[in-house]
Parts: C-alpha cells; sequence; structure tokens
C-alpha cells in the first residue's frame, strides 16, 4: 500500500469539477434519497466519487444524509492501515465513516469471492429510500466488457444504475476516463490509497488491465471509443427487450416466449431483471429452459425471496413467503379466520351445495405436512391426488389451509370434503378459502 498525494500544482478545483459533479447531481436529483452511501475503499477513483458527492448534497435543495462505506476484505497485510487512512481522510474532511468487515471466502475464485461478500454488505446497509453510489469508470467499464466477453457470458456492460438491498445503486462516472479523476482529486490537494495486489497479474482483472488492454490499444488507438459504441448498441437493444418484457405480468402464457434457446434466455433474463433480479446465472437459466420442454414442473431460484416456476402452460413469477403458521384458535359455524395468506369461513349449506360436510362441532385449521388423506379405507383419497386434480400450483400447496377434526382430514376448503349423509340438513357446512392476490390458485390465461 502507498499513498498518492494531489499537492502537484495543478488545475484549481474549480475548473475541471464540472463533468464529475454534474454527473453526481444528476444521479442524486434523479433518485432523490434521504441517504447516500458511497462505496469508499480509499483509491482513487472513490476518492473523486466522495469528495463530489460531498460538494453536490452541500448544494442540493433537499436534505440528504453522506456516509462513506469501507470494506475491509482482510486479504492483505496492509489492509489495517489502509482502513486507518480511509477513517482519518473521512474526519478530516468531517464525512461519516462506517468501516465494515468483509468474510471472503478462500476457496475458488478470490475476486468473484470478494466482490460477492462486498456486494451483500452494501445490500445489508442500503435501505429502501438510500442510494449507494460505486466509482466505475470508463475503463472498468470497458474492461469489464471484455472480461465477461472472454468468459463467453456476451456484451454484458456494466448497468449504470439498478436495484441493491431495499435501496438502489449509481455509477455516475462510467463515462468519464480515470485521467479526469485523478486530476479532481488532485486539484482538490487530497491523498488517495494505492492498492499493491493492483499490480499482481496473476488476477484476471489485472492481467487484461496491464498486460492485455495496452497490446490492443496500440494497435487500435480508439479502443474505448469502439467499446463504448458497442455498449451504447447493446444497452439499446436490452432496453428496447425490457420496455416489450416489461409489460407482461406474473403470469405469462408458455406460448408468449420466443422458440429458439437464445432469444428464450434473453427474454428470460430481461424479464427477471424487470423484477430486480440480475444475478441468476446463464447456467440456472439454460437449466430451467431444459426443465421446461422435458418437465410438467420447472423451478429457478432467484434468491431467497422469489422463484419463477413453468406449471401448466404457464410462466409463474412467485415471490417467497415465510412458514404459515397454524392458528391457535378452532373453526367455528358462521365463523370467519383471517390467516396469513387469506380468510377462511365455515357457513351453513344447503345439500345441493358442493363439497359440503358434516359440521360436528369445532374443527382445527392445519396446513399439509405429508401424507394426509381424505376419506375411509377404500375411497380415501390423497391430498395430492386432489391438489393435482384441481391444478393448485405446487408453491400454493405449503399454504393451503385444511380442516380437520382431531387429527382426521375431513375438508379441502373448495375442492373436496368428506361426504357422508346427514340426519338433518341444518348439520351441512361448507368451507371457502379467499387467499390473497399471490395465492390465488386460478391459471390466467
Amino acid at each position: 500500500m502507498s499513498i498518492a498525494s494531489g499537492d502537484n500544482g495543478v488545475t484549481p478545483a474549480e475548473d475541471i469539477r464540472s463533468p464529475i459533479e454534474a454527473l453526481v447531481t444528476h444521479a442524486l436529483v434523479s433518485s432523490q434519497p434521504k441517504r447516500v452511501w458511497v462505496a469508499f475503499s480509499g483509491g482513487v477513483d472513490s476518492t473523486a466519487l466522495l469528495l463530489a458527492s460531498q460538494a453536490v448534497i452541500a448544494e442540493l435543495p433537499f436534505d440528504v444524509e453522506l456516509i462513506a462505506l469501507h470494506v475491509n476484505h482482510n486479504l492483505q497485510p496492509a489492509a489495517a492501515n489502509w482502513q486507518r487512512q480511509v477513517e482519518r481522510f473521512c474526519r478530516e474532511k468531517q464525512i461519516q465513516c462506517l468501516s465494515v468487515a468483509a468474510d471472503v471466502a478462500v476457496a475458488g475464485n478470490l475476486e468473484a469471492n470478494a466482490r460477492e461478500s462486498r456486494y451483500q454488505l452494501f445490500a445489508k446497509y442500503v435501505q429502501q429510500t438510500d442510494v449507494l453510489l460505486l466509482g466505475h469508470h470508463q475503463s472498468d467499464q470497458m474492461e469489464t466488457v471484455l472480461y465477461r466477453l472472454f468468459q463467453g457470458r456476451g456484451l454484458l456492460p456494466m448497468r449504470a444504475k439498478g436495484r441493491l438491498g431495499e435501496g438502489g445503486f449509481r455509477r455516475p462516472l462510467l463515462p468519464l476516463p480515470r485521467a479526469k479523476l485523478i486530476d479532481y482529486v488532485r486539484a482538490h490537494g487530497a491523498t488517495w490509497v494505492e492498492d499493491g495486489s493492483n499490480a499482481d497479474v496473476k488476477l484476471a482483472r489485472n492481467f487484461l488491465r496491464h498486460e492485455i488492454l495496452p497490446l490492443l490499444q496500440k494497435r487500435w488507438r480508439d479502443l474505448h471509443g469502439a467499446v463504448e459504441r458497442v455498449v451504447w448498441v447493446q444497452r439499446g437493444s436490452d432496453q428496447a427487450l425490457a420496455h416489450e418484457v416489461a409489460k407482461y405480468p406474473d403470469q405469462v402464457a408458455l406460448t408468449a416466449l420466443p422458440e429458439s434457446l437464445a432469444a428464450r434466455l434473453a427474454w428470460l433474463r430481461s424479464y427477471l431483471n424487470a423484477r430486480h433480479f440480475y444475478t441468476v446465472s446463464d447456467r440456472a437459466l439454460t437449466e430451467f429452459c431444459r426443465q421446461m420442454t422435458q418437465t410438467s414442473l420447472a423451478q429457478l431460484h432467484c434468491g431467497e425471496s422469489a422463484s419463477l416456476y413453468a406449471y401448466a402452460d404457464h410462466l409463474h413469477f412467485v415471490k417467497a413467503f415465510n412458514d404459515p403458521s397454524e392458528p391457535t384458535e378452532l373453526l367455528r359455524l358462521g365463523e370467519k379466520l383471517s390467516l396469513d395468506h387469506g380468510v377462511l369461513s365455515l357457513e351453513v349449506a344447503v345439500m345441493s351445495s358442493p363439497h359440503t360436510f358434516v359440521y360436528l362441532g369445532p374443527m382445527r385449521v392445519g396446513f399439509r405436512r405429508g401424507g394426509e388423506r381424505l376419506g375411509d379405507q377404500s375411497g380415501a383419497r390423497s391430498l395430492k391426488q386432489i391438489f393435482n386434480t384441481a391444478k393448485v400450483p405446487p408453491w400454493n400447496r405449503p399454504f393451503y389451509p385444511l380442516l380437520f377434526i382431531r387429527e382426521k382430514l375431513v375438508c379441502v376448503p373448495g375442492l373436496a370434503a368428506v361426504n357422508r349423509p346427514a340426519p338433518d340438513e341444518s348439520q351441512l357446512c361448507v368451507a371457502h378459502w379467499a387467499p390473497s392476490i399471490e395465492q390465488k390458485t386460478e391459471i390466467s390465461g
């Protein structure tokens, strides 16, 4: 680690601040955050971003809290010194600073593991009315495009903005070359930290930056401009697709999806992006497409909060729910019971009503545990058969309420019930289940 000084007698700050601060101003005015986090490594890129953010926030017509967020990966001997330098810089500039330690897995791709750990921490702190600013610049964009291309991942440029945690992130400096950021920091007389590991060409990005890109730029002088044009065209195509795909709801007929695998993968990725899920791998999407053609139920996990299903000729985007909690109170005739995902009621019925059964007293409400059967002996039907016949989506089944007398299943509301003759029609009842919107069992067209 080394400290770079900005005291080089370069152009005064007021003469060169406009491009950087204008981009930061646009990012903050468009997002209107209550709190701004700046991912602050202490390097020149994040130092320029932090200084610009402080200057811009001081002039905004609305109140914004600024916090520098430093992630210590603890991967280098100098990490502790680096953290102290970052914290000292923020004290001198009177900027709030939060330093957090990352838990980075050492097995596998260390660069990818560090990035994953870093972004998990970012997501932990960025709340709904917050925005996180990242200091990636023009050269980072070019490296990312080429790196992903060499990995066989296609033309995937860095996104200028997106969702992170409950809030969002912005990369306002993407249009600018790194030289502009260095000039800006020097003009402020500020120092920054130079990470010695950035010269280690054993790391893939460093190899690309120090060995490959200089050779390419010797042959193609306008390499930055060429990549910028490719990114611009690709982003336009992505936005056009996103505009169309965003019109589709959480249930989509499979016939609406493109037939070819490449087009289907692009469509699905845009569909997930519209719902703020950006990290599903190509491998996982390809496997999901394979399942769609070979099984009756395909499932794709989109992290912990949602899943994508192909079922009953439809694509379903389903948000995750907590496990249902069984109510302690019993359900009596004429009562309604509010559950986590809908309302269950028990009403007096006439003989002609479907799914009637004999009311023998207050009933226990429970949920599927496995192995439940409705009816006696040879005429009994499994709960799985009942759900399959009614085409209840598999992801809804754990939340579907069941009625028991003692431990015996007597009714699956709205679908089936134990059918016994009643000596008195006043003893007949029928159960109704009104699920919340997310839990509706109908398959839309």
